[in-house]
């Protein structure tokens, strides 16, 4: 399953990852796809280390996020549900 992501940059950032795009004879989705997949491998055993660790995250529960949350002014608001 593929979700949307939707975000704002700087220009400055806007404009460097073109010329990387274009310099790499990829799309600017591809770039960005390619930086966030590095991001998260990056940070992956990190963030799985500390929600073993802490037990806080036994306890929180699932989240679920409406799929059309980023396009709505109240982004970021979840729906809480129970395992």
């Amino acid at each position: 399953m593929v979700t949307h992501v939707q975000t704002e940059v700087d220009e400055e950032t806007y404009n460097m990852l073109k010329r990387i795009a274009l310099l790499k004879g990829k799309s600017l989705k591809e770039i960005v796809r390619e930086a966030i997949d590095k991001y998260v491998k990056e940070n992956r055993k990190d963030v799985e280390s500390t929600i073993k660790r802490n037990s806080i995250w036994k306890a929180v529960g699932v989240f679920e996020v409406e799929r059309d949350a980023s396009e709505k002014d109240e982004w970021g608001s979840a729906n809480w549900q129970s395992e």
